[in-house]
């Protein structure tokens, strides 16, 4: 962590750090919540000594929360995280799991870290971004099998909104990695 400055900030300590052992392991997004939490993913098994699979929330000072409890975590590697206006955390990537329960692709998380069931979730491919709309719709990008273009949305229950038209087109063939939210909707 860095203060605005640039230099270090010596109040935020990792200890040991993460366990990124394995030449696939690697922290692939960060997401800080109004309260200055940090929510870490990527493709890790632990941090400073404890045990966490792909997802960890930190305190302001780098230590681990121990009120986000993951259970067993992720099967895969988490992409992308976003935080809702409410709180919710949504989670994207190449799982196909969470805490030992079928969750392909996308998950949203309470703010503790256990499932929000009320989700309905779930995509066939890999999720590498994700955005909120002003209107509570989620767009993901990714590589996905049953939408054209690797370009999909879903309503705020996490059901598929079939309302957007994503047409096929040649020049978005296989993978998407990223997107950006217009002001005006776009």
């Amino acid at each position: 962590k860095l203060n605005i400055d640039g230099t270090i900030d010596n109040t935020f300590s990792v200890g040991t750090g993460f366990d990124l052992t394995n030449n696939q392991d690697a922290i692939q997004t960060i997401s800080v919540q109004d309260d200055g939490k940090i929510l870490v993913g990527g493709q890790f098994t632990s941090y400073n000594g404890t045990s966490r699979t792909g997802i960890i929330r930190l305190n302001v000072d780098g230590t681990v929360d121990s009120g986000f409890n993951i259970g067993t975590g992720f099967d895969g590697a988490v992409l992308t995280i976003k935080i809702q206006p409410d709180g919710k955390i949504l989670v994207g990537g190449s799982f196909n799991n969470y805490n030992g329960v079928s969750y392909n692709g996308i998950v949203r998380l309470n703010t503790d870290g256990t499932a929000d069931n009320t989700f309905v979730g779930g995509v066939d491919g890999v999720t590498y971004e994700i955005s909120i709309q002003p209107n509570g719709k989620i767009l993901l990008v990714g590589g996905f099998s049953s939408f054209n273009g690797g370009v999909a949305r879903l309503n705020s229950d996490g059901s598929v909104d079939n309302t957007i038209q994503v047409t096929s087109n040649p020049n978005l063939q296989g993978y998407v990695f990223t997107l950006g939210l217009q002001t005006d909707g776009k």
